[in-house]
């Protein structure tokens, strides 16, 4: 089933307001270890994606939210070869401009 634009900016929206809402707009500087093998995967990302290495993270974690908060609803998280199967799409992860 296609999820529906009115529901995919819904959800969208719920994402911005659950991050903003976390502490009103104010950013944390985190300072954290990577291995060098996950440094270059997400130097490769943000290169392929055009968002900085911050906003890499900054996806990657909130797809990892809600694919926990999917799993907790039962459903699965996988990958479909056809946009009609999807129950949820996730929108903006590929870049907005062409490289």
């Amino acid at each position: 089933m296609a999820i529906s634009s009115e529901r995919t900016e819904r959800l969208a929206r719920q994402c911005a307001a659950d991050s903003k809402n976390a502490d009103r707009n104010a950013s944390r500087v985190m300072a954290f270890e990577l291995s060098p093998e996950m440094y270059a995967i997400l130097q490769e990302l943000s290169a392929s994606s055009g968002q900085p290495l911050d906003g890499v993270l900054n996806t990657a974690i909130a797809l990892y939210k809600a694919s926990l908060e999917a799993l907790h609803e039962g459903k699965h998280i996988g990958v479909a070869g056809r946009p009609e199967s999807l129950e949820t799409e996730f929108v903006g992860l590929m870049p907005t401009t062409s490289r």
